[in-house]
């Protein structure tokens, strides 16, 4: 993949990281002051964080939102194998 390719994309990937980063820093520094709802906001957020970010990933493979699923022959493929 060209770092030209999806022009600054890059730059919001990276930030999505930060955000995943931050998300994980958040959970490990209050584990052990938790409530029910701190814990699934957390959830929350890194759920909505990965999901971002693997619509950019998709967008930038396929130039699709959901081209994380779709592969090179335009098919949907859900397994790793």
């Amino acid at each position: 993949m060209e770092s030209s390719k999806g022009g600054g994309l890059s730059w919001t990937t990276a930030a999505l990281l930060l955000a995943l980063i931050a998300d994980a820093a958040w959970i490990v520094l209050t584990a052990t002051k938790q409530s029910a709802p701190d814990i699934q906001m957390q959830w929350v957020a890194a759920a909505i964080t990965l999901s971002l970010l693997c619509g950019v990933a998709g967008y930038l493979v396929n130039q699709r939102i959901d081209g994380i699923l779709i592969d090179d022959r335009r098919l949907l493929a859900v397994s790793s194998g």
